[in-house]
């Protein structure tokens, strides 16, 4: 009988009840600030990558404004390369081709951390006004590109393509 009446006895099983639901509870809380501690870091990662692209893209858009803006020719640029002086992918990728200690790559204006170069591509194939005609112009292509590598992240590498007769 005293076996029965301990095993029908109900006192404590709240208890018992509560601290499971506490321990599930607590669980799901930590998931939850683990789960939005991962989230915000993700956000603040495509944020930082989203400033280096903007920012790159800009060098660009100055390095195409440039060479919209000079002859190309007479005299030739120091940031534009020659044809073939450029083994893309692999020199661009590489730190020491930007390194600015030994030969100074033009900065965009006002963004800090970014530097842009373009380099010759040759003439256009099968573009109108490539043919060896004296009175048309030949095209000329080009590729520019436009690097953000601030201190605190990796670099970011934009490439466009540019075109211009002369």
């Amino acid at each position: 009988m005293n076996e029965k009446a301990w095993l029908s006895n109900e006192e404590g099983s709240v208890l018992i009840l509560a601290l499971i639901m506490l321990v599930l509870l607590t669980m799901i809380g930590i998931s939850a600030t683990t789960t939005s501690m991962i989230e915000t870091r993700i956000a603040g990662n495509e944020r930082v990558y989203k400033r280096n692209f903007y920012a790159a893209e800009a060098a660009v858009m100055q390095g195409a404004q440039n060479m919209e803006q000079t002859d190309l020719q007479n005299p030739r640029p120091t940031w534009l390369g020659l044809l073939g002086a450029v083994n893309e992918p692999d020199d661009i990728r590489l730190t020491s081709f930007w390194d600015t200690s030994l030969d100074p790559l033009p900065q965009a204006a006002v963004i800090p951390n970014t530097l842009f170069v373009a380099t010759s591509r040759g003439y256009a194939g099968g573009a109108q006004g490539t043919s060896l005609a004296m009175g048309t112009s030949k095209v000329h292509t080009y590729s520019v590109f436009g690097r953000c590598q601030p201190s605190n992240s990796g670099p970011t590498i934009v490439e466009i393509g540019y075109r211009k007769a002369f």
